[in-house]
């Protein structure tokens, strides 16, 4: 038996390694590498006067920024952040509660539209026409007359 002896990770030498050994040094590897760490995100916080303002604001294409428009005089706060998956802009709203309830309830105490039903839009078609045909005889009848 010359060139085998004793091996203390397992078997004798000459003989591969057990696999249990190349797991554990694996599973040390990994624990050993950092892990990736995540971004924060960035906030940018500018004042406007108006959501319109806030709507046509240009922001950066960066899904790790969000961009905060504070309307003191409306007490509204707008938030704009760059949807990496649409390429487009997310666009949300905040107001004040006791605002939303005041605007709900003036919304309801509002009278709400009335549309012509079908008889009322016929019958207003039958006066037309026959408005147009008296205008339309009175000038047949005039038009005789001065011959």
């Amino acid at each position: 038996m010359a060139g085998y002896g004793y091996n203390p990770f397992g078997g004798w030498y000459g003989q591969p390694a057990p696999q249990m050994y190349a797991q554990q040094t694996y599973a040390q590897q990994m624990m050993a590498q950092p892990a990736p760490q995540q971004m924060q995100p960035r906030v940018n916080v500018q004042m406007v006067t108006n959501r319109d303002e806030a709507t046509t604001a240009q922001i950066p294409f960066d899904a790790n920024i969000i961009n905060v428009f504070v309307n003191m005089s409306a007490g509204e706060i707008y938030m704009k952040r760059f949807n990496p998956n649409t390429g487009g802009a997310l666009f949300d709203e905040f107001i004040h509660v006791q605002k939303a309830q005041q605007m709900l309830q003036k919304q309801q105490a509002e009278p709400a539209q009335e549309f012509a039903t079908v008889g009322m839009v016929q019958a207003l078609e039958a006066r037309v026409s026959d408005l147009a045909d008296a205008i339309t005889n009175k000038r047949t009848r005039g038009a005789k007359t001065d011959e």
